[in-house]
């Protein structure tokens, strides 16, 4: 893949990123006008640092059924991107422990040149989300594990639920 190519992608995810940043607070609005304010919060959209995503991630999340979560991403590294995916177990109520897994697509540009490759990733920590909309928070223990080993990360993400 040419630079152009690769800066090309790195445009790409970053104004994706933009776009779900600016469209947030209107989501979020609209989510809570329609279901009310007794509806729980079944989905979510926040940012990560570091974790899952290795570099800065969007995500949007949704509650599969009362305890398991699957979300999507797109992270931008410096010298390249990743599409992170990922499940989660949480267990009940406002304070809410977080156990799950997942895989990230990397595509990297160094010295050497292009590396593209999947990285499996675990996650253990603490999430605060009450049921109903609002704000939401999490910080994780996150191993990656790769052809060069594990590689342990700590995540912090801030976000809305709707």
């Amino acid at each position: 893949m040419t630079r152009s190519r690769t800066n090309a992608a790195k445009t790409a995810v970053i104004t994706l990123i933009m776009l779900l940043a600016g469209l947030l607070p209107a989501t979020v609005q609209s989510a809570e006008e329609t279901a009310g304010a007794k509806e729980p919060a079944r989905n979510a959209v926040f940012g990560e640092l570091l974790g899952q995503s290795v570099g800065l991630g969007v995500y949007y999340e949704r509650m599969v059924s009362d305890n398991f979560a699957a979300r999507a991403g797109v992270s931008t590294l410096i010298v390249g991107y990743g599409i992170p995916l990922g499940v989660s177990y949480l267990s009940s109520g406002n304070h809410k422990f977080e156990l799950g897994g997942g895989a990230t697509y990397l595509e990297i540009t160094d010295w050497v040149g292009m590396h593209r490759g999947l990285i499996g990733s675990a996650n253990i920590g603490y999430r605060y989300q009450r049921e109903q909309p609002g704000f939401m928070m999490r910080a994780a223990y996150t191993p990656l594990f790769g052809r060069e080993g594990v590689v342990s990360l700590v995540g912090i993400s801030l976000g809305r639920a709707f």
